[in-house]
């Protein structure tokens, strides 16, 4: 048997979990308090002296005790508890995992060794009773959430777990081609004149992005994770096997390449806006025609970021939210009770329609007090809807990022080429009436 994984054990006979209160390694039994660099001298010191590994969590079997045949890479593998002697199978990703038995944490050291251990980690520093005071704070904030999701919801599971990111960093170069306008209004007798300016505008631009994030965990949902941003890359620390000790974690399951095309289309959305919002000034009216954008001297960090996950069920639906283990942030989409909006709007429409009614009879002059209640009364309705609609838009918050303008340095920007060629004006004529005022 091969050992290949870590526990932090104690001189109580418990196991040492990461405290996010006092970011160092904490035992839930006797409350003794340990940074890993102290932990390592002594098990470095006990393993010179007595020959004993204590950080020694479990051992990985070489051969499946079921079949007698040699665990395969990428087979799932079985390992036995060293506190307990039970087995552990985790999954393919796991990293860190508790004894089903003994609830002894481990790191699957073996995981995070070589190529594949993660050059930084955020340790976790939002604890799981802020995350539920958050989660209720969301769901009581927002409209017309159901009252029996509160009391029917069931919260399956709140978890903190280390979800493995890439960060790119690396330079932007592109061309950008605009149609930009000028548009003033002049009047002339009973007609309106506006004319249209148009310039055929060109940058030729630079910039860079640093730590631009994407999940590299196929269980974990894309909108989800780039909903929780930002993560302080600043804050970053080297990774070190204490701080999963205790928490889930899982490695990367989809590689570097895969990931290309999600930061290209973020940072191209941010290229041209930067370029439009930086250089180009002076217009009524920007439109992109096209644009061409390189990217280069590419470097890859391989990260772990903390995020809490809430599953609750209601109504035989799953309700997923994640909460941001550095700043807090919660996302996710909640249920709406439509039959509860439709007949708010229909109670508020009703005082809208005392203000509405009269404006249309002022407004349609010759009009009869029917036919002004008509339009008056439907449009105070609509106006109702829409503000209700507003209302419920916040039961949504999880949606893919589409900017990186977080991660832009602001300082790179510049310019090689800026070109403003007046290309055509184009005059449009609207007659007024008389009586228009």
């Amino acid at each position: 048997m091969t050992s290949n994984s870590e526990r932090f054990k104690c001189q109580c006979g418990g196991t040492y979990e990461f405290d996010i209160k006092t970011q160092m390694l904490k035992c839930p039994f006797c409350d003794s308090v340990i940074s890993q660099e102290e932990y390592d001298a002594m098990a470095a010191k006990k393993l010179a002296e007595d020959n004993i590994d204590v950080k020694d969590g479990g051992s990985r079997l070489d051969i499946d005790p079921e079949t007698g045949e040699a665990f395969q890479e990428g087979q799932q593998e079985t390992y036995i508890c060293k506190s307990c002697g039970g087995a552990i199978t985790p999954a393919l990703t796991s990293i860190s995992e508790k004894c089903p038995f003994c609830d002894s944490p481990i790191v699957l050291s073996g995981k995070v060794s070589g190529e594949a251990q993660p050059d930084v980690i955020i340790p976790f520093k939002f604890d799981q009773k802020k995350v539920q005071e958050a989660y209720t704070k969301h769901v009581t904030s927002k409209h017309f959430v159901p009252k029996s999701f509160n009391s029917e919801a069931r919260k399956k599971e709140i978890q903190g777990i280390y979800v493995p990111f890439w960060l790119l960093s690396c330079k932007a170069d592109g061309e950008v081609n605009l149609d930009c306008q000028k548009i003033t209004t002049t009047r002339q007798a009973n007609q309106e004149i506006t004319t249209h300016e148009h310039y055929d505008v060109y940058r030729k631009s630079h910039m860079e992005f640093t730590d631009l994030p994407a999940d590299a965990s196929k269980e974990m949902d894309d909108d989800l994770m780039d909903s929780i941003e930002p993560f302080d890359t600043a804050e970053a620390l080297a990774f070190r096997t204490a701080y999963v000790s205790g928490f889930a974690a899982t490695k990367y399951d989809v590689g570097v390449e895969e990931s290309y095309p999600r930061f290209e289309k973020r940072m191209k959305e941010t290229f041209v806006k930067a370029v439009i919002d930086k250089s180009v000034k002076g217009y009524d009216k920007v439109d992109v025609v096209d644009s061409q954008i390189d990217f280069s001297d590419r470097s890859i960090k391989y990260a772990m970021f903390p995020v809490w996950i809430i599953k609750n069920q209601w109504n035989g639906k799953d309700f997923i939210f994640a909460v941001n283990g550095q700043t807090g942030k919660l996302v996710g989409n909640l249920p709406t009770d439509w039959g509860r909006m439709f007949t708010s709007a229909g109670i508020w429409s009703v005082p809208a329609a005392a203000i509405c009614i009269p404006a249309a009879k002022f407004l349609l002059e010759n009009s009869e007090w029917t036919g002004a209640g008509i339009i008056g009364f439907l449009v105070a309705l609509v106006l109702s809807l829409i503000v209700h609609f507003v209302m419920v838009s916040g039961n949504t918050s999880v949606a893919d990022a589409t900017q990186a303008d977080g991660y832009l340095d602001q300082e790179s920007f510049s310019n090689a080429v800026e070109r403003d060629k007046y290309s055509r004006t184009e005059r449009q004529v609207r007659t007024i009436s008389t009586s228009a005022k």
